[in-house]
């Protein structure tokens, strides 16, 4: 009997997997995002891989699919250059983002004073 190695970070999903369960069972992605409880657009996110998928969605969508808790057939283990890109383009995105949303307004400045 095999071992299974318990994972313990974000992975890329395989997403030729998830796919052909969808179209398998003719459900759509948001009707798999309900099932699953997760938030809307976040299975979209993986599959683009915008997000890398955390092990307890992983487990989860591998319980779902049948897989019981054999979580590795869902995992991208040779991610290729698009999928690493992707990835590091979100990161670069959200990191921008943040900036953005810690520098004083100019509102906040005292550049819209009042003249009278």
């Amino acid at each position: 009997m095999k071992k299974t190695r318990s994972i313990s970070k974000p992975q890329y999903l395989k997403k030729s997997v998830v796919i052909a369960y969808l179209n398998g069972t003719g459900k759509s992605q948001a009707q798999l995002e309900y099932e699953l409880k997760w938030g809307q657009g976040s299975l979209s996110k993986y599959l683009t891989y915008k997000n890398l998928i955390p092990p307890e969605h992983l487990y989860q969508l591998a319980e779902i699919m049948g897989f019981g808790s054999t979580a590795s057939y869902l995992i991208n283990y040779n991610p290729t250059v698009a999928m690493k890109k992707a990835h590091k383009k979100e990161l670069q995105r959200a990191a921008n983002a943040e900036i953005k949303s810690k520098e004083p307004s100019l509102a906040e400045d005292g550049n819209s004073e009042k003249t009278t």
